[in-house]
């Protein structure tokens, strides 16, 4: 099922996410940190990538990233 392979269906589905025109690109919020798998320092979203990736949508509520044109043209809404 979908759900299986794309755990972020309910994020999609928002209705707040289908209003917006642009994606949302805090330049100074405080992007949490955090150690992934095995490793043994922390990483975090970095600031520079909204200069770089004008595409990238930052979700603060979930500190998850995202494409903003496959948030607004995705199937599951």
């Amino acid at each position: 099922p979908r759900s299986t392979l794309f755990p972020y269906t309910t994020l999609f589905r928002s209705a707040k996410l289908k209003l917006l025109t642009e994606p949302n690109q805090p330049r100074k919020h405080a992007f949490p940190s955090r150690i992934f798998g095995k490793q043994d320092y922390e990483r975090s979203f970095q600031p520079s990538w909204l200069e770089k990736l004008k595409w990238l949508h930052y979700e603060a509520d979930s500190d998850l990233a995202f494409c903003f044109t496959c948030i607004k043209h995705s199937s599951t809404a």
